[in-house]
Formats: structure tokens, C-alpha cells, sequence
């Protein structure tokens, strides 16, 4: 449905001038602002409900500073009603579009779900045949919107959304604020903005050809390299070598970057991939298809072998790249024995002391003292360089006591000091220094959403969560009461909170990212377990990809002279405690999701031991590391360590001079 709503309706009670951002609590056009879900290049949205039906919506907004631009105005109310008369399982239907008070707007479902970038963030790239099902579907999704006359025009990994329906995963192509009707006149795009986003534009959008469904072809094999490899087909770059690389770049080969993915993807790759919009695919669903197929280890037939010939020639242009420290050679190999099938790497710090540690597939990023007692943030990307920075002091009384990494958001770090009552967020890889202090009630734990930052705020039995902004560090909405004594927060990559509570009985809450709690697990005696230590918990690991809980836990076996462990598995599907626990010295101290391996540092052994994550069952020797002090970060197949001598990597062992997480180079 289309709609004009005159300025001076009751609708628009509460709501703040047109060319403002809107507010939680504001209205517009029957809508209930809740608050912001994310912003596009060409829109914000906004997470809001229907006055009239109560159900949740994306509320999409042209973005104010483009409000008064006719011409792009006109293009995104042309492309509005095109878009209310599709319906199909893998697009996010339209359910209302309209202008009001002088401004359009798109209402959509909202998907409660994670998007493909954030996913592959967080857990790493994706097996070859979830990636291709994911394809296969925004490629049918594709099919139908190109059968309506409209070419899309910025696939990418932002715009895929994922949720969980019976226990299958669901995609959804979104955000067709950037769509092209292939009718419209040219007039809409002349506005001297460049529209589309860089890293999987094709060729002829570049050069201001015609565009048509090959366009989205293009860029939907992008994604495809992305899901399975981690990272864009030309990244890594600044702006203009992206866009000589799509123009006349050799095709990357997906099967080189990680080894084991079936070859015949590269075949895909680079018919998708194609400088020449005839060399491609003819339709996206096409694309999905032969994608399907390889996965599955079959050759597709429909399939090019060739690689397409990158058209023209020029010198490659290298992007200057900065750091405030750069570590040459910072990895040097530890030799302690049978490692099975990994190696064991010292990463140079310099004169810093590692305190604490996070990792997802890019980097780990350590917190750490200077040789001046200064705190810094230590990232150490893939290839072993290392970038230092200062910590902005909160005076001599504030000590870090925890830190998350912002996957969303690839600069930006989380420190949470909970005796100043700060949460602030640090830029890792230089910039201009710490963002503005979030200053709180007590925080215990914090965790960053899509687009928001979440903290436990303390208050014994009756922790609260409270959502902020994570540009403006504005709070969102009320703190939400738990009823338990939160002792940590982890999310789940598809739209879901993770909540251990602390106690007799151990707990774990789930809630979704609009704070609503989902469900309760129980971790006592009925489920066949000793009686629990009410020292807590341990440490707290998060098997995204299998939605499992694994909690290190003390339990009371003072009659026995000694305070033994436990390693239990919860099942978020199941919602129950799952399989044996397993028992672990006293001395171990944190653990981690490696593969298909639950690993644990064991302190006064110098060593990881490890478990099948299935059977729990011990999985091959022990790895010695070293005097080990406390941390354990795990990604993409790789774990990294706070030793005695600084921050140890094992990782899996390569032939190449040089590692990256999880794969060989």
C-alpha cells in the first residue's frame, strides 16, 4: 500500500521536525519509534511498532541530510510501489510505503534475526554448503524482484538477513533503499552521489553503463566469496584500487585463500565474478544453483572452466597503511613437543604485559600494560603485524576488568572498568582515541549488538539490562530487570542474548536484542550434577554455530580435600543441560570453542587440553604452551593465550612462511 499523510495529521503527534533524527518514544505516520536498527547509505531505519496492529516493524527514513533532494526522492517513491507488489520467501516484503509530512518512508517486517557479515564476523567464514544455500536463496529472492523490472543494485553481505525457523536457517535479501527500476529514466541517478557500495560493485555501474539483473549477479557472487573466505573478492585496499580491481583485477581464487573448499566454487566464482556482464550468469538464481552444485562436489555444467581474461592493464596502486607500532616478524615458534597437528607462536609484544584477550577471524586484540604502567590496546592481525595505543586514563583507581570486541564495527573495542563505573569504547587501530565514557551504575558485563552495545548493570539478584546507542552512547529505551545475578552476557549471531547467572542454581537466560526473554535453563542437581560450588562460574564459552553453552564450573567435593571442576554443556535448541559432565582439575582456568573442540587452559600444567564437542570426550594430546598466567580467546580454528612471557597463538600448522587464522596461506 502507498499513502500520503497530510502534515497536520493526529498521526504525527509526538513526532519532531521531518529533518530530524527520530527519537525512542516519538511517533510517525502510525508508527511508534522504539529505536535505531541500523543506517544504509540512503536511509536510516528504525525499529518501531504499529500503533494500529501493535506488530513490530523496520521503519526506513530517507536520510534527512538527502531529504531535499528531489531527484533521489523521486526514485525511492517510484521504487516503493514497485517493491509493495512483490512477495516472496526470501525478500522482505514491503507492507507499507508512503511519504509523510513531506518525508517518505518504507514499513517492513522486522527480521529478528543477524546479518550475513555479522555472522561470518563472529563465527568465521562458512562451510561451502551453508554459503551456497544462503546464495541459492537471496538468488531466487533476486530472481522474482528482477522479474518486477528492478535491479537492486547493492547486494552485499549487510543486506542478508538470516533467521532461524524451525530449526532451518531462513535468508532474506533487504534494504532496496539503493534499487534501480531498469525502466527509469537516468534523470534519477544524477545526482553526483555515488550509489552502491564499493566492495562488490560491478564493472558497469563504474563506468555508468547500463544496468540490468547481471548487475546483482555480480555482486551476489561477492557475497558468495565473502561467506566462504571471510572477506570481500577486492579487499583490503583504499577506495580507488577497489575500483581499479573490479575493472581490470584478476579474479580472486576462494579455494587459495582457504584450502579444503571444493574447486570447482572457483569455477563459480569466476563466472559471477566475470568483467563482462554476457560472461556471467544469466540470472542470480542460476548463480545459486551452480553453487548448490559445487558445494556438494558435483562440476556444474552450465559452468565456464575457464576463468574470464581481466580486461585492459595498468599498474597496481598500494595503499599506504599506518599503525602506531609495526612489528615485523612478530611470530616466533615455540617448540614444545607433540602439538598434533599445530604449532605453538610467541607474538611479540615488545616491552607490553598482556592482561587480557578477545579474537574473531580478523584479529585478537589484547589488553595490556606499557612499560610505563600505561594500559594499551594490542591487535595483532593475521599475518603477525602488531598495532599498540594508548588507553585513555580514568585515574589511578580504574583497572579494566573486562573487554569485548565490537565484530560490527571492526575499529572499535568495549573496556569495561566496573570499580569507575565506565564502559568506553577505544578505536584499535589508531584514530584519534578513546570515544566518550559511558558512565554506569555498577557494570559487570558488556556485549556489542548489531548496533547497539548492551551492558549488566549490577544489583546482586536483581541485575538489570540496559541497551545504548553505540554511536552516541544514548540509552535506549529502560534498564531491563533480570531477577538473577547476571555474571556475564554473550550474542548469539542470530538475534539472540546469551545470560549466565550466577549461582545456586546456575542459570542460563536467553533474550532476544529487543530485551524480551525467550527462555530458561536450569544447570542443578536434576539435571544429575553434584552439588554446585556458590563460587559460580569459571568461565563461560559460546559454541555460536551449535547454540551451546559450555560453562567451567566449580562444585563442592570437600569431603574428597579438593575443589574439582566441571565442564557442562547447555543446549539452547534442546533447552537442557546435554551429555556427561566432564571433570577438570582445579587449575583450569578458562575455556574456548575451537572447531570441533572445546579447549581449556590448564595453569599449572602449562598446557591446553581438549574435547570433542559432541561426545565430550578428550581429543588427542594435550597441547604444552607454556607457563600460562589467565585469558583464552578462541577463532576461526586458532586459540590465543595470556602466558607468563606474553600472548601465545596455536594455531593449525601450515607449510607457509606466514599464518592466518584457522588456514594456511
Amino acid at each position: 500500500m502507498y499513502r500520503e499523510i497530510d502534515a497536520a495529521s493526529s498521526l504525527m503527534r509526538g513526532r519532531a521536525a521531518p529533518a530530524a533524527e527520530l527519537l525512542a518514544g516519538q511517533h510517525f505516520a502510525g508508527y511508534r519509534v522504539e529505536g535505531t536498527a541500523g543506517r544504509g547509505g540512503m536511509g536510516i531505519v528504525y525499529r518501531a511498532t504499529q500503533l494500529a496492529g501493535g506488530r513490530t516493524v523496520a521503519l526506513k527514513l530517507l536520510d534527512p541530510a538527502l531529504a531535499a533532494d528531489e531527484s533521489f526522492r523521486a526514485r525511492f517513491e517510484h521504487e516503493a510501489r514497485l517493491l509493495a507488489s512483490i512477495e516472496h520467501p526470501h525478500v522482505v516484503a514491503v507492507d507499507e510505503a508512503g511519504v509523510a509530512e513531506g518525508q517518505p518512508f518504507i514499513a517492513m517486517p522486522f527480521v529478528d534475526g543477524v546479518a550475513l557479515h555479522e555472522l561470518v564476523a563472529v563465527e568465521g567464514p562458512l562451510d561451502a554448503e551453508r554459503a551456497a544455500r544462503i546464495v541459492a536463496q537471496i538468488g531466487d529472492g533476486l530472481d522474482a524482484t528482477h522479474a518486477r523490472g528492478l535491479v537492486h543494485r547493492d547486494v552485499k553481505p549487510a543486506n542478508v538477513l538470516l533467521e532461524w525457523r524451525s530449526a532451518s536457517e531462513h535468508a532474506y535479501l533487504c534494504d532496496f533503499g539503493l534499487s534501480k527500476s531498469a525502466a527509469a529514466t537516468h534523470s534519477m541517478t544524477q545526482t553526483g552521489r555515488w550509489v552502491g557500495t564499493l566492495d562488490y560493485v560491478a564493472p558497469e555501474q563504474i563506468e555508468g553503463r547500463p544496468v540490468d539483473a547481471r548487475t546483482d549477479v555480480y555482486a551476489l557472487g561477492g557475497v558468495l566469496f565473502h561467506a566462504l573466505t571471510g572477506r570481500a573478492p577486492y579487499s583490503g585496499a583504499g577506495d580507488a584500487e577497489k575500483l581499479w580491481a573490479h575493472l581490470h583485477g584478476s579474479i580472486p581464487s576462494a579455494c587459495a585463500l582457504r584450502p579444503g573448499l571444493p574447486g570447482a566454487l572457483d569455477a563459480v566464482l569466476a563466472r559471477a565474478l566475470a568483467k563482462d556482464p554476457a560472461a556471467r550468469y544469466a540470472s542470480a538464481g542460476a548463480l545459486g544453483r551452480a553453487a548448490l552444485a559445487a558445494a556438494g562436489g558435483e562440476q556444474p555444467t552450465d559452468v565456464d572452466l575457464g576463468r574470464p581474461a581481466a580486461r585492459g592493464a595498468g599498474p597496481v596502486m598500494l595503499a599506504a597503511l599506518t599503525a602506531l607500532v609495526v612489528v615485523a616478524g612478530a611470530l616466533t615458534t615455540l617448540l614444545f613437543g607433540d602439538h598434533d597437528g599445530y604449532r605453538v607462536d610467541d607474538v611479540d609484544l615488545g616491552a607490553r604485559t598482556p592482561t587480557m584477550v578477545v579474537a574473531d577471524a580478523r584479529r585478537a586484540v589484547a589488553l595490556a600494560e606499557g612499560p610505563l604502567d600505561e594500559a594499551e590496546i594490542v591487535s595483532v592481525g593475521t599475518r603477525g603485524a602488531v598495532a599498540a595505543r594508548e588507553v585513555r586514563s580514568l585515574g589511578s583507581a580504574a583497572t579494566p576488568t573486562r573487554i569485548a570486541l565490537d565484530g560490527f564495527d571492526r575499529e572499535r573495542v568495549w573496556i569495561l572498568y566496573r570499580e569507575a563505573g565506565a564502559v568506553v569504547a577505544l578505536d584499535a587501530h589508531g584514530g584519534p582515541g578513546s570515544r566518550p565514557a559511558l558512565q554506569v551504575d555498577d557494570p559487570v558485563a558488556v556485549a556489542a549488538l548489531p548496533r547497539d552495545v548492551l551492558v549488566v548493570l549490577s544489583g546482586g539478584p536483581r541485575s538489570r539490562l540496559q541497551r545504548f546507542d553505540a554511536r552516541s552512547l544514548r540509552p535506549l529505551g529502560r534498564p531491563v530487570a533480570t531477577g538473577h545475578e547476571a555474571v556475564d552476557v554473550r550474542y548469539l549471531p542470530r538475534g539472540e542474548l546469551v545470560m549466565t547467572v550466577a549461582g545456586p542454581p546456575l542459570r542460563i537466560v536467553t533474550y532476544g536484542t529487543d530485551l524480551r526473554r525467550r527462555g530458561s535453563v536450569a544447570v542443578h542437581r536434576d539435571a544429575g550434577l553434584p552439588t554446585l560450588s556458590e563460587t559460580g562460574v569459571t568461565d563461560v564459552a559460546l559454541d555460536a554455530r551449535r547454540r551451546v553453552v559450555w560453562l567451567l564450573v566449580p562444585f563442592d567435593a570437600s569431603a574428597l580435600g579438593t575443589t574439582p571442576q566441571l565442564i557442562v554443556r547447555v543446549d539452547l535448541v534442546a533447552g537442557r543441560v546435554v551429555g556427561a559432565p566432564i571433570a577438570v582439575a582445579s587449575s583450569v582456568r578458562n575455556i574456548a570453542v575451537v572447531g570441533d573442540a572445546v579447549w581449556v587452559t590448564n595453569v599449572a600444567a602449562g598446557r591446553i587440553e581438549r574435547f570433542d564437542v559432541r561426545s565430550g570426550r578428550r581429543s588427542g594430546p594435550a597441547i604444552e604452551v607454556g607457563p600460562i598466567d589467565s585469558g583464552l580467546a578462541a577463532a576461526a580454528g586458532a586459540a590465543w593465550i595470556v602466558g607468563m612471557r606474553g600472548l601465545v597463538r596455536v594455531s593449525p600448522e601450515c607449510r607457509s612462511t606466514y599464518l592466518r587464522l584457522g588456514s594456511c596461506s
